[in-house]
């Protein structure tokens, strides 16, 4: 079973399905943040966040970052950006054989074009898939 979440922070908002381990991970944090408001009692602020600071309030980007650096340095993984992450995420998605259409429109890219550039690096991969492939189809032909 697949779920939907409703991008808000996108300049066009949209929706993007995710899989169920992500949306049982976000009900566990929701709990979290749950304890977290009711521990600030009314020093908190519900904006109603995915990632709120601790009284409630937007996280800036400073401070996401070095969230994610330390807990990437904990888990002994390498110095990445976050943004590294979307760019992993769709790449992982073409060597999948998604269609660029949708691997475009859940990236929130307006054009297919800015996705082939962006990810062009995935391609030369995928046309060997394509080569052999072919090759399987004349082997086939052959029997």
């Amino acid at each position: 079973m697949v779920s939907s979440l409703y991008l808000k922070f996108f300049q066009y908002p949209h929706l993007i399905h995710i899989p169920n381990v992500l949306l049982e991970e976000l009900k566990t944090h929701r709990q979290f943040i749950k304890y977290e408001k009711e521990k600030a009692g009314d020093k908190y602020t519900d904006l109603d966040l995915v990632l709120p600071s601790k009284y409630g309030n937007s996280l800036d980007q400073r401070s996401i970052r070095r969230s994610f650096y330390h807990i990437s340095e904990k888990l002994g993984l390498p110095r990445i950006r976050f943004h590294d992450l979307r760019h992993s995420h769709a790449t992982m998605l073409i060597q999948q054989n998604v269609n660029i259409k949708l691997i475009s429109e859940r990236l929130g890219h307006s054009q297919i074009q800015t996705t082939l550039n962006i990810y062009a690096h995935a391609v030369p991969e995928l046309q060997r898939s394509v080569a052999e492939k072919i090759d399987q189809v004349f082997e086939n032909c052959d029997q």
